[in-house]
This record gives structure tokens, sequence and C-alpha cells, in this order.
């Protein structure tokens, strides 16, 4: 495992070979680990790892997991949506070397700067390591490590993770944490791009409306086919149609082609990728691992300053409303600037969408984790999380569709998902909308019963789709309406 972590470090190794030898270690050990010496098993050292309060993301760090518990360490795995108040008391019950605390979403880079500083009024200083795909390594050794009394590492991969915990096993310590006179609040000191602001905090004028005054927007509203919400059950092959291969593949799966040559990284491609891909398609076709189904539909709306007030079906009486963050300087643009301002009188349109993979998804990666079959795991999880986001991008054109907005939508698929079409999908938890709880609103609104149609205008028979039903790997998106400035 250390030659193969040193070959993956050195763009020589594909992650997938690597989880394949750590499926073979994990084999090897069970099988030899009962006639070793009692002192031959020990292990080289302990970590806690979760992903934090509010993040359910965990492919990370189960990957975490796989790497150092094949080299030696012993890990404690605690889950997703994990409150440092839970990670503290496993400390205290389970004493370990270190904690690793993961996330992808934008805000958790916020609460793990808040679950530091909590650690640091404790007193505590045992070493914690940060990772996810939001994160920076200035954040993280700046920022974050100012505010604690410990070691404080950034690990941009499971494998600088892993040397992070060989350095601390040897008696290493990162670079001395630098002075911080005055702690700088929350927002202020997240990531470059995500800072949240009020509006009035920047001398760029808004219009009368607190709006942006840089968009234009179009004088004609689509009209929806239906207002309310109905269901939208795909098969697993419409699904297949709008899956992005390359990202599955690239950025996904890790074939990534590193030091080798055109020639030994296209036979990698050909001989293990695209028939890895090929063989799991046949699967789902043939076996019920995915039960797509989504819901979706239209209400109308109005912005409210830096927010969306969605009314009734009948009548104008408001029943919820969605707030924005507006961006700190430039356009000023924040998501309501797109839809028609409630001094306008008319009422704008509102899609909302959800969809899943369906519990069933979830449980099957779950199971393949259990059972140490890391490179499936690893393969299927990845497939899974694209094919939810070929889902979103197949209801989305769907919409657009009904809108009567598609006839800028790209004839390629690669221009497609680059957004080559006439409106935007936006997902809370990301820059645009970092605060998670947004999608709050989102699935009341469409698993409010009397909102609900089927295609034939029918309330639907089965409730097995209510939003408090949907789980596993899913995506919950508002889209807008053709009216995003074109590039």
């Amino acid at each position: 495992m250390k030659v193969v972590g040193e070959r993956f470090g050195a763009g020589e190794m594909q992650l997938p070979f690597v989880l394949e030898s750590a499926e073979a270690m994990k084999a090897a050990i069970a099988r030899i680990e009962p006639h070793l010496p009692k002192d031959a098993a020990t292990t080289k050292g302990r970590i806690l790892i979760a992903t934090v309060k509010g993040d359910v993301h965990d492919i990370g760090k189960n990957l975490v997991d796989i790497i150092l518990s094949n080299n030696g360490f012993e890990v404690k795995n605690l889950g997703i949506k994990q409150p440092i108040e839970k990670i503290l008391d496993e400390l205290a019950a389970w004493p370990a070397d270190a904690i690793g605390l993961s996330g992808l979403l934008v805000k958790s880079t916020v609460i793990m700067r808040e679950n530091l500083q909590l650690m640091a009024e404790r007193g505590l200083k045992i070493p914690v390591i940060l990772g996810g795909a939001a994160l920076t390594r200035d954040y993280v050794e700046g920022d974050c490590r100012a505010i604690y009394g410990g070691p404080v590492y950034y690990a941009e991969d499971a494998f600088e993770g892993l040397r992070h915990m060989k350095t601390l096993g040897e008696g290493g310590a990162p670079v001395p944490a630098p002075s911080c006179p005055e702690p700088a609040t929350a927002e202020a000191s997240a990531p470059s791009g995500i800072t949240i602001v009020k509006r009035g905090t920047s001398a760029v004028a808004l219009t009368d409306a607190g709006q942006s005054a840089w968009v234009r927007r179009s004088p004609e509203l689509p009209t929806p086919p239906f207002w309310g919400v109905r269901e939208f059950r795909p098969s697993i092959a419409e699904l297949f149609e709008y899956l992005d291969t390359f990202v599955v593949i690239r950025n996904r799966w890790g074939f990534t082609q590193g030091t080798q040559s055109d020639e030994a990284f296209g036979s990698v491609l050909r001989d293990k990728a695209e028939p890895q891909l090929a063989a799991w398609k046949a699967r789902l076709l043939a076996e019920p691992i995915l039960q797509p189904r989504s819901l979706y539909g239209y209400f109308p709306a109005c912005a409210d300053g830096d927010g969306l007030k969605i009314y009734a079906f009948e009548g104008r009486e408001e029943i919820r409303r969605i707030p924005f963050p507006r961006q700190a300087s430039g356009r000023r643009l924040c998501i309501a600037d797109f839809f028609e301002p409630e001094s306008a009188g008319r009422l704008d349109v509102l899609p909302l969408q959800v969809v899943t993979l369906g519990h069933e998804a979830a449980d099957f990666a779950t199971r393949l984790y259990a059972e140490h079959r890391f490179a499936d795991y690893f393969a299927f999880h990845g497939l899974a999380t694209e094919l939810t986001e070929a889902f979103a991008e197949l209801l989305h054109a769907r919409i657009r569709r009904e809108l009567g907005i598609h006839g800028r939508d790209a004839a390629n698929l690669r221009q497609l998902f680059s957004q080559g079409y006439q409106g935007s999908r936006y997902s809370f938890g990301y820059p645009a909308c970092p605060d998670l709880e947004g999608n709050a609103p989102i699935l009341e609104l469409l698993g409010r019963s009397e909102h609900r149609r089927r295609a034939d205008g029918k309330l639907p028979d089965d409730p097995g789709v209510h939003h408090q039903r949907i789980g596993g790997l899913a995506s919950t998106s508002p889209i807008f309406r053709g009216v995003t400035p074109w590039r």
C-alpha cells in the first residue's frame, strides 16, 4: 500500500486501481491477522473521522477511512451530519490521536471553523485534519489554524491525510499557528467567493425595487402548462441519455492521465474505464437498484428585494418567502433579480424540482462499503451521483420545453452540460445560495398534497414520493425561467 500510495501521488496510478489494492490488502490482513503475534497487529495510530453538521456527503470521508485503515491506522468513522458535541463525546469514549472533519458544502467550511473555536474554548489541542471540496489551503492554514490551540492540517485528498497521520505518528507538527489579534467573524473568514452579505453594504447602486440594475428581464413571461406539482418517473435508460460520461470516468472515478503517455492512458480508458461503465450500465438497466422519481411544479412568484414571494394559486395570498444572498460587489446580483418585482403588478413563474434515485440506491452503496467492496462502492457511488445530476438535467430540460424556452438548447451534450440553454438551475448549499436550510421551503412547497397533480390533473394515489420519503442520492433544485443573461 505504501508503493501504491507513492505511485498514485506521482500520477502513475489511477484511484480505481488503488481501491482494488485496498480490497486485496483487506482480504490478506483478514486471512493472516489471526496468525500474527499480538504485538505485530498493533496499529500506527487512531483517528476519529466525521462529516460535519448539516452535510450529508461521505464519499471523501469514506475514502480516507479506506486508505488509512489499509495503511495500519485504526479509524472510527462516525458518519454524516455530526455535531461537534457528539464528536467530542466519542473522543472521550474512544481516545484518538487526531480528529478528521469532512464536508463538501460551502456552509461546512464555516461549521469547521466554529468547531475549532469551540474546541479551543474547551482547551483541547488534539490535532485536527480538515478536508472538503470547498476548503482552501490558505483558509485552513490561516484562519482555521489561527483560532485553535492545537495543530490543524489541510488534506487535499485521502493520501495527504495519510501523510499527516504518518507525520503525527513520528512526532512531527505543522507550521506554527500565526497570531490572530482580532478573531474574524465566520462569514468574513470563509473562503473567497462565498461571503454572504446584506443588501446595502456596497457602493454599487440598486434599483428602487432593491434589485441589481445590471439585469434586464424579458417583457414576455412564460406560461406554465399547469399550476401545482406533478410526479415524473423516468426510465433508467432516459437517465443515461443525459449522463456526462466524461465527468464519471475522469472526475468521479479518478481515471486521470497523470504522468502517463497518451497511448498508455488511452489503453487504460479503453481496457478498464469504458468496459467498467458499460458493465455498470447493463447491471443498472437489468436490476432494480435505482428507483428514480421526482416532483416538480410551477408556482406564482414575485421578487421582493433579496427574496422571492410565493403566492397561492388562487388570489394573491403570500404563502412563502425564500431569501437569497446578494453579491458583495461587481454586478451585485441576487437570484431574485431575475424575477418580476412585486411593484410590476404581474406574477412571474417559479419552477421547482426535486429528484432522487431512491433509498434503494443509498442502501446498495452502504452494503458495498460494509462488505469492503471498495472498488465497486466507489464506482457505484460516483456513477449514481452523476445519474442524479443527469436526472436533474433531464427534468430541467422537460421544464424548459413546457415553458417554451427550449429553443436555445444546445444540440451537443457537452455544450448542454456547460449550460448551453436558456435559464438556470440552482441548488442550495453552493456559492450562489450556500444556506442548505433553503431546501426546506422547496420541499414543503413540493410536498404539500394540495399542490400535487398527476399528468391527468388528478391527485396521485401513491404517497410514496412525498418529500419525506425522498432520500438517498437526491438533488433539490429550484430552476428559474429564461431570464438569466447569456454569456
